[in-house]
């Protein structure tokens, strides 16, 4: 699905498996293609490696994506028919699927609806969407204006950061009916479990969520009466 405008960086974040092996044959596989990047750094976890990537983006727009789950076809296309309208932000729900699962079927078509980033916010908290990382594309410069980056060293590390991403983007594309990302669930993950860290890590994140709403005058305060069961939902959606 690769174009000439479109940049793909793969982040090796220290892997010590075979990992960057299966990396450098896919890319090798694509022949002479320029605008794909294989970036390496020492073991930071998720949060840095995705600020490393960030950090060697060139693109106006920027979409994080996961090292375990699949784009369906057509999303390219899709995506870029929207990046040329010229929004601040792209928001889309993702289809979820299991390991052992097949990938769920997606619809050809698609539509969408123009919006604002605030109003992202208030459904962000009203619990309407979990806050996955890659549930949207944005300009990059809207991450440059808020001096953008993930939390080092922590879980859930969505939570900390989308709803800011949500706030400081304008003009919003709500995309509806196609859903351009497969998330896969796994179950073993560190975030699915429940730890000592996992547990501080939600409450920093309800903290920082509290202290923003009680700042922003755009948005009504009953949202922090939704904070606690906003997290919940999070972790285990």
């Amino acid at each position: 699905q690769l174009m000439d405008n479109v940049e793909l960086l793969v982040v090796d974040d220290g892997s010590t498996d075979n990992s960057l092996m299966v990396a450098t044959k896919f890319i090798e596989s694509l022949g002479s293609l320029k605008n794909i990047k294989l970036l390496h750094k020492e073991n930071g976890g998720l949060s840095d490696a995705r600020n490393f990537g960030l950090l060697n983006a060139s693109g106006t727009y920027v979409w994080f994506f996961d090292s375990d789950d699949v784009m369906p076809r057509n999303t390219i296309d899709i995506i870029m028919g929207l990046v040329n309208e010229s929004p601040d932000l792209i928001h889309f729900e993702v289809a979820k699927f299991d390991s052992d699962e097949r990938l769920p079927e997606q619809p050809l078509k698609y539509d969408f609806k123009w919006g604002k980033g605030i109003d992202l916010v208030k459904k962000l908290f009203k619990v309407k969407f979990p806050s996955y990382a890659v549930s949207y594309v944005v300009k990059k410069s809207v991450l440059e204006g808020i001096n953008f980056s993930f939390p080092f060293g922590k879980l859930y590390e969505d939570l900390f950061t989308t709803f800011r991403v949500f706030n400081g983007a304008d003009d919003i594309i709500d995309l509806h009916i196609f859903k351009p990302y497969y998330y896969r669930m796994n179950p073993a993950s560190i975030t699915a479990k429940v730890s000592t860290k996992s547990l501080i890590n939600r409450i920093e994140a309800a903290s920082t969520i509290k202290t923003f709403v009680e700042s922003n005058t755009e948005l009504p305060w009953d949202l922090i009466g939704h904070i606690v069961a906003y997290v919940q939902f999070d972790m285990f959606n």
